[in-house]
């Protein structure tokens, strides 16, 4: 039997909780998506350069010398900090490192079989440097992160949201947003990404522990992402009558993660809360003396010409990279007060969504404009603010079904946009974008310059976006006419 929702939307809820495993993972819009998304990670490896290199040396350092000291590896890369008994360590948080190293471990293991000495071992390490991080990417990110969009897009179908959304808020995930962009390289920013989606649907399958262990794994892989306990903690503290057990067990769910922050920091800066960016490579130490700022590289206060830049600059700009979110955030405040027309579980998700990504992404603003190097050096876009995007996706889905026919529309292109960007990332061998380079032309000029490759590639990835569209096309038109 069909349920009506309020918003006169079919609830398939009845109807996929009757179906079994394979059956329910059939009728996943996000499936096909998911499927292209895979394929398009596996087989193409962009180069994440000195950036990825860093955490390279970090593992092959644990590997070769049981130690987080990169002293031996430290010319591989220009991201590393110096502590004052004159040893190296990376600059960036160490969660993908750490979380990554059995892996690594392994497939060095393989790597460097039959070499005696350590230049030798060292030289293959080069050789297949670029090919381990590639598989590590995938692993660690990539199929986590798929999976986990896999299974928010299936908690969103037993809430009733219609077909079409469903598959607008996949788009998004997979493909739309700069974290996504990420997945292929060992950044850390895919993974703390991938560790935030994973929270959101913890949250919503109201598990706190696990909120709480998600949340630290983030903050582990990024250190923006503690960020985003502040509207986590008003979100635990609003929860009538149980405010305290999911408190409690929130911080259950961090102890782990907090543990092996307070300790690598430790170990290597002194101090469980002396981070990297207090001995930073004097080349990143860029802020004026005479401004106030933290270590060199952390303005007080923020830039009101950098949070300009990061919205709507065609460098770094949200207008060019994911211009769905500005709308996104035009639109929620003007839903919040009309109670009636969806159902109240729809009504929650949306708004505990938009309000994690929008009180997330106006921190990160802040951080990032506070950054000497604000724009992240050479990246596709805003990398400092990815955390934020995924929640706004989801709550995208809800905005989708309560705004009139042009502003679906103008979802559809801004999220088109968002993708075109992807489509010329994985197009070509070039991750990087410089700081002064306009994003979409610098793209576009690296996919006609490529003597054909990137082009064939080109159209690989975008007969990829056809297969999926029009599957995605017909399982609509197949849910919406009841057929």
């Amino acid at each position: 039997m069909e349920v009506v929702t309020p918003a006169g939307v079919s609830s398939v809820e009845p109807r996929v909780a009757k179906l079994g495993f394979f059956a329910r993972v059939a009728a996943n819009p996000a499936r096909d998506w998911v499927l292209l998304f895979l394929a398009i990670q596996c087989l193409v490896d962009l180069d994440g350069h000195i950036n990825t290199h860093s955490r390279w040396a970090t593992m092959v350092a644990m590997a070769e010398d049981h130690s987080f000291r990169i002293d031996k590896y430290k010319e591989q890369t220009i991201d590393w900090s110096q502590t004052p008994d004159g040893y190296y360590y990376s600059n960036k948080a160490p969660g993908p490192a750490l979380l990554g190293y059995p892996l690594f471990y392994l497939m060095d293991k393989i790597s460097t079989h039959g070499a005696k000495s350590r230049e030798e071992r060292d030289q293959k390490r080069l050789e297949d440097r670029r090919t381990v991080l590639h598989a590590l990417s995938v692993a660690t990110q990539a199929i986590p992160y798929g999976l986990i969009v896999f299974l928010l897009i299936a908690a969103l179908q037993r809430m009733g949201l219609p077909t079409r959304a469903l598959h607008v808020a996949a788009l998004a995930l997979l493909f739309g947003n700069t974290g996504s962009l990420f997945m292929n390289t060992y950044f850390g920013h895919g993974m703390a990404t991938m560790f935030v989606a994973a929270l959101l649907l913890a949250w919503h399958k109201n598990r706190p522990l696990l909120v709480g262990l998600f949340f630290g794994l983030a903050t582990l892989c990024d250190y923006s992402s503690a960020l985003l306990l502040l509207p986590l903690l008003w979100f635990l503290w609003r929860r009538p009558g149980t405010r305290l057990r999911c408190f409690g067990r929130f911080l259950l769910g961090g102890v782990a993660p907090a543990a092996a922050f307070a300790a690598y920091h430790k170990h290597c800066f002194g101090s469980p809360f002396s981070l990297a960016n207090k001995f930073q490579n004097p080349a990143f130490v860029d802020v004026a003396k005479d401004v106030p700022n933290l270590w060199g590289v952390l303005r007080l206060i923020p830039r009101p010409g950098v949070v300009a830049d990061l919205l709507w600059s065609t460098q770094r700009g949200l207008l060019y990279t994911q211009p769905w979110v500005l709308l996104c955030l035009l639109i929620v405040p003007f839903l919040f007060w009309r109670k009636s027309g969806w159902l109240p579980e729809q009504r929650a998700f949306v708004k505990w969504t938009s309000v994690v990504a929008t009180l997330g992404l106006i921190l990160l603003l802040g951080m990032n404009a506070s950054f000497g190097g604000w724009h992240g050096g050479a990246t596709p876009g805003p990398r400092y603010l990815s955390i934020a995007f995924p929640a706004l996706a989801l709550a995208m889905t809800g905005i989708y079904i309560r705004v009139g026919e042009f502003w679906r529309q103008a979802l559809l292109v801004t999220l088109v946009v968002s993708v075109v960007l992807f489509v010329l990332v994985y197009s070509t061998d070039e991750l990087l974008a410089q700081p002064d380079d306009p994003l979409l032309p610098f793209y576009f000029n690296l996919l006609l310059g490529g003597r054909g490759k990137n082009l064939s590639r080109c159209l690989f990835v975008v007969l990829g976006f056809a297969w999926a569209g029009w599957r995605a096309f017909h399982h609509v038109r197949r849910e919406e006419g009841g057929c």
